[in-house]
């Protein structure tokens, strides 16, 4: 997805009112891709985007959609089956300060 695009989603995602879902950090390769500080570059970071696995995202980019209220989704059993990476259960809680049971 270039710049242009993304840019053009959210804002129409946004326009209508629904939920942003995105697929960031998952690493299927050597090559480690900043996804969240691509977006947060671009200025789309908010409240209604939804960050899918973050296997690979670095505990700045978690802290990044904690601070502009986005939420993350951890699929355990999927991230490790197709090799995204370790699950982000603790850093994602530790972004939140939520507990972990």
């Amino acid at each position: 997805m270039t710049p242009d695009v993304a840019k053009s989603d959210w804002a129409l995602a946004r326009e209508l009112g629904i939920r942003i879902t995105v697929h960031v950090g998952m690493r299927m390769t050597g090559v480690h891709v900043h996804h969240v500080e691509m977006l947060s570059g671009l200025g789309l970071l908010g409240p209604d985007t939804t960050y899918i696995h973050c296997t690979d995202s670095t505990d700045g980019e978690l802290d990044l959609i904690a601070q502009t209220g986005g939420s993350v989704s951890v699929s355990p059993y999927v991230e490790m089956l197709m090799g995204h990476g370790y699950p982000t259960n603790r850093q994602a809680a530790r972004a939140w300060r939520a507990p972990i049971a």
